[in-house]
């Protein structure tokens, strides 16, 4: 259990007043084949989060491969290891013999099939002081599932699954904090800012495949 925590980086920070963890560490483990399908299995890691912010203000790696691919000055200084694994390059043709299989890299799903968060009060900005308005989606309570299943294509190794309940979505662009620039005025304003979207209950579904491991040929 913990209480206002505030975690900040250099792109983005998160903070949340109250927040705490169920594991059910009674719940049998049993080892399963990546390609299984976790989504029937019950979660043993359930996470509470109230009244939690995270406000995206940058987007560092991308400005600093931008630099890179376009050769300027580079403004932006990265170390490697913070790069994203897209970003990074790999020259090596063969897999290091350090590098863990597969089957070991995805293991923690066997003891995480499952995973459920409970978020009452949240929102997410999108903006700094630079842009006139940062975009808001703010919501009363959300209940999230992640889990797994078997991936769409033979060429992938299983697909990353999350289902998202909201109560109460409302998008917004509200003005930005600290911006002296000039300022285009929305049409209308209804509370804080401009509402693009309001929906009492919203599901979402998203998804995506684990890329799989495919050989080198020159």
């Amino acid at each position: 259990m913990f209480r206002d925590v505030h975690w900040i980086t250099a792109d983005f920070s998160i903070r949340s007043q109250l927040g705490y963890a169920i594991f059910r560490w009674w719940k049998p483990l049993t080892s399963k084949k990546i390609t299984e399908d976790l989504s029937h299995s019950e979660p043993r890691l359930i996470i509470y989060l109230d009244t939690i912010e995270w406000h995206i203000y940058n987007v560092s790696p991308t400005y600093a491969n931008l630099e890179s691919l376009f050769g300027l000055e580079q403004k932006i200084v990265i170390k490697p290891e913070e790069l994203p694994p897209k970003y990074k390059s790999d020259n090596a043709s063969t897999k290091s013999p350090d590098e863990p299989a597969v089957e070991d890299r995805w293991i923690w799903r066997n003891l995480f099939p499952v995973i459920k968060f409970n978020v009452a009060d949240g929102r997410i900005l999108y903006g700094n002081y630079h842009c006139p308005t940062t975009l808001s989606v703010n919501f009363s309570y959300t209940v999230l599932l992640y889990t797994s299943k078997p991936a769409s294509t033979p060429f992938d190794q299983f697909m990353h699954a999350l289902t998202a309940k909201v109560d109460n979505l409302r998008v917004m662009l509200v003005p930005s904090l600290g911006y002296k620039g000039p300022v285009e005025e929305a049409p209308r304003y209804m509370g804080d800012g401009f509402v693009i979207l309001h929906s009492n209950d919203v599901d979402i579904y998203y998804y995506y495949d684990q890329p799989g491991m495919l050989a080198f040929i020159p």
